[in-house]
């Protein structure tokens, strides 16, 4: 006589339905907000750039930077540039930013808009810089 709820159906589990899960060791949270890093997955948006993301993006066109407890760098030395100028730099699709937010690069995009205004100045320069620096001495 087989006792009420003690079948291998009712709260005992069979040996091979038994699955192993290995769990990923715990992490450290990241110092980003994830809405921030949500805000960085927005649409692109055109808007001119500050001093401290224009340095910030001539210092990725060098390479990588990666995150430091003071912001992104270069280097472990710095200079140091603020998460927000490079977050906003990625909303702007200017930089792209890895899964864990630990490395910025500039984009192709931006490599091209920065080669763009760099040889529209040259030719500003050529045609008429001396012509604005005449009227403005």
């Amino acid at each position: 006589m087989a006792i009420p709820g003690t079948g291998p159906q009712q709260g005992r589990t069979d040996d091979r339905s038994v699955s192993l899960r290995m769990r990923g060791a715990p992490r450290k949270p990241s110092r980003i907000e994830p809405s921030i890093l949500a805000d960085a997955a927005k649409p692109l948006k055109r808007f001119r750039l500050s001093g401290t993301q224009r340095l910030a993006l001539y210092a990725a066109f060098g390479g990588r930077l990666q995150l430091y407890p003071r912001g992104y760098a270069a280097s472990k030395s710095g200079p140091f540039h603020s998460r927000r100028a490079v977050l906003g730099l990625a909303r702007a699709g200017l930089m792209s930013i890895s899964a864990t937010a630990r490395y910025a690069a500039a984009t192709k995009r931006a490599r091209e808009l920065h080669a763009e205004a760099a040889a529209a100045a040259a030719r500003s320069d050529e045609r008429g810089g001396d012509e604005t620096r005449a009227a403005a001495d």
